[in-house]
């Protein structure tokens, strides 16, 4: 499954991902990203939730849920008279949730974290020249991908502490090629970045009924421990 993850991932259209390590997309599964990626309060014995490691404290003993999602994206960029579509379908994520012992749920996934995918074709002017100008081709590939294994554990009854460990991996590849009339051969510049990470982070869920079929989750998330690429 998880080559297949990998490679599904990959995308295209997407020219603001020249910057850094590329487009983020955010955390969340199916039920999270159908409330516009909402959820750090919610909690269920019916569906997954990764936003709050903590919300596992409701998967049931007898239970054992499974979270499969696809993204598609239809793009249209204008600038200077010009036009461009795009449209991509790739997997959004696999995770599954299980319980362990009788207060401690755990679940395991991957979802990609970042997406490079771009190509952009510019004109620049030779240093020192305002007359010379060259053709330059910029392309880029590849993101980083998240491991990531939650674990909730109910303290009290209404209270259930969670932290999550993830693990960033990816390559991104990024080439540009400068063309001048003067030049028989183009000049080439190829980088390739192998980036890898492991960091944690924390979740806290307290509720309290206030009647029937109405309560309050008061939460506490994400307290991260990480350093930078």
């Amino acid at each position: 499954i998880i080559p297949i993850a990998l490679s599904a991932q990959q995308r295209t259209h997407l020219p603001y991902s020249v910057f850094g390590i590329g487009e983020l997309t955010p955390d969340g599964l199916n039920r999270s990203m159908a409330l516009g990626r909402t959820g750090i309060a919610n909690t269920s014995n019916r569906y997954l939730n990764n936003i709050n490691p903590a919300s596992y404290s409701q998967v049931d003993s007898v239970s054992f849920l499974f979270d499969f999602g696809i993204s598609g994206d239809f793009v249209k960029y204008q600038a200077s008279g010009l036009t461009q579509h795009g449209s991509d379908v790739n997997i959004r994520n696999i995770a599954m949730g299980f319980r362990i012992m009788p207060n401690w749920s755990s679940g395991i996934g991957i979802a990609p974290y970042s997406t490079v995918g771009y190509k952009v074709i510019t004109h620049k002017y030779i240093d020192g020249s305002f007359n010379e100008e060259f053709e330059l081709e910029m392309t880029g590939s590849g993101g980083l991908n998240r491991l990531y294994w939650d674990n909730s554990y109910l303290l009290f009854k209404r209270l259930s502490l969670g932290v999550s460990f993830s693990y960033l991996f990816g390559t991104i590849e990024a080439t540009e090629i400068a063309s001048f009339s003067n030049l028989s051969d183009n000049i080439i510049s190829k980088q390739t970045s192998y980036l890898n990470k492991i960091y944690a982070d924390f979740g806290v869920q307290y509720y309290f009924p206030i009647k029937n079929n109405l309560e309050v989750t008061w939460k506490n998330w994400k307290i991260i421990f990480k350093s930078n690429f």
